[in-house]
């Protein structure tokens, strides 16, 4: 389970802005509700306007840089959709291009795999991969995700009785 605290002064101007209700049926596993969360969070950015969508790109740009980048994987999608879109605006796009160039910027929030929803992170990774040329986000998330499919991965975690 990923909690944020989506009204906190840490994330109220992030998460803060979408609208989250819990979908049934639930989400079958933690990649499956990240994934599920990022689709939310594309929806409903799309039917933002521009000031409102480049403002939490700037935000999610921010909370990076000063180290706080919880919010950020479930927004990647929203970001990518903006930053390839043929009828995107300047600003969106310079405010997505912005969140993306630094989340694949070092420090990077490394997919971890034994924390919940890794195969989801490298999924919504893996999807920056795929903006097209000429840009350095695709290459370096192409690093990233390489690390990641790299890493070993321990059996899951089961709960319940025996030896």
């Amino acid at each position: 389970r990923i909690v944020l605290a989506a009204g906190s002064a840490g994330y109220a101007d992030t998460f803060g802005t979408i609208a989250f209700k819990l979908p049934h049926p639930p989400p079958a596993d933690p990649d499956a509700a990240l994934l599920a969360l990022a689709d939310t969070v594309a929806a409903q950015m799309r039917g933002m306007d521009v000031p409102s969508r480049a403002a939490i790109f700037k935000a999610l740009a921010r909370d990076k840089n000063e180290g706080k980048p919880r919010a950020g994987y479930a927004f990647l999608r929203a970001a990518r959709d903006a930053f390839v879109a043929q009828d995107a605006s300047p600003e969106l796009r310079d405010a997505a291009y912005r969140f993306l160039d630094i989340w694949v910027t070092q420090p990077v929030e490394e997919p971890d795999p034994d924390r919940i929803g890794f195969a989801a992170r490298v999924q919504l990774l893996r999807e920056l991969t795929q903006i097209p040329p000429p840009n350095d986000i695709a290459i370096r998330a192409g690093w990233i995700v390489s690390r990641a499919d790299a890493r070993p991965q321990s059996p899951p975690v089961t709960t319940g009785g025996g030896r």
